[in-house]
């Protein structure tokens, strides 16, 4: 995978990762430096994220909530997804990273995985500021496909056993069987429900 590749051959005390289609400000690094740099208990750092089409103009995020910077423990959030965190906005200490790495296993949707994993492992500090965009366009991976639901089923899953507070383990577990019906269903519309059966079993199973 990409990702672990480029973690082995990152140097310095911290990473920071980017898509080659989307964009950060120019102040992100720096003030995001300076707030890990003051905030020691914390491993990893993130912040604001904008929207935008293929010429760079501002689109109106698809979330459903508010911004609201958060610091300390995000994992509630994350599970919940009302932290509103996207890789490219995170910052996190090198050693974190390499420890942590990327689910090689995960077609689509490993930035989620490593961003719960991220949260089940240390707090976070943020930069309350806009420093990167998300660029919306028809290539963009998550586009056509049916399967992608299946990934987050699993992690789901995954994340209710690892969970410590029982409410969250039941959240995670209803995310779970939601995201599979969803995967299934889109399985039937894209023509492969016999595909998307042995695949779920397989993947569940092994999950």
């Amino acid at each position: 995978m990409l990702r672990n590749a480029g973690l082995a051959l990152a140097g310095g005390t911290t990473i920071a990762f980017q898509d080659s289609d989307d964009r950060w400000h120019p102040e992100k690094l720096r003030l995001q430096i300076s707030r890990l740099a003051v905030r020691p208990d914390c491993g990893w750092c993130y912040g604001r994220y904008g929207l935008i089409d293929v010429e760079g103009r501002e689109m109106p995020l698809r979330s459903g909530f508010d911004w609201q910077p958060r610091e300390g423990s995000l994992l509630r959030e994350m599970i919940t997804t009302e932290a509103g965190v996207a890789l490219l906005t995170v910052l996190v200490r090198r050693e974190l990273a390499l420890r942590l790495g990327f689910d090689e296993s995960i077609p689509w949707g490993d930035d989620y995985d490593f961003l719960v994993r991220l949260a089940l492992t240390s707090p976070a500090c943020v930069v309350d500021q806009l420093i990167a965009d998300v660029r919306e366009h028809p290539d963009r991976g998550n586009h056509h496909r049916y399967d992608q639901m299946l990934n987050f089923a699993v992690g789901y899953r995954r994340y209710a056993r690892l969970v410590s507070e029982p409410d969250l383990s039941r959240i995670c577990r209803e995310r779970a069987y939601a995201s599979l019906r969803d995967y299934l269903a889109n399985a039937r519309r894209a023509g492969a429900l016999a595909q998307g059966l042995r695949s779920a079993a397989a993947a569940w199973w092994r999950g």
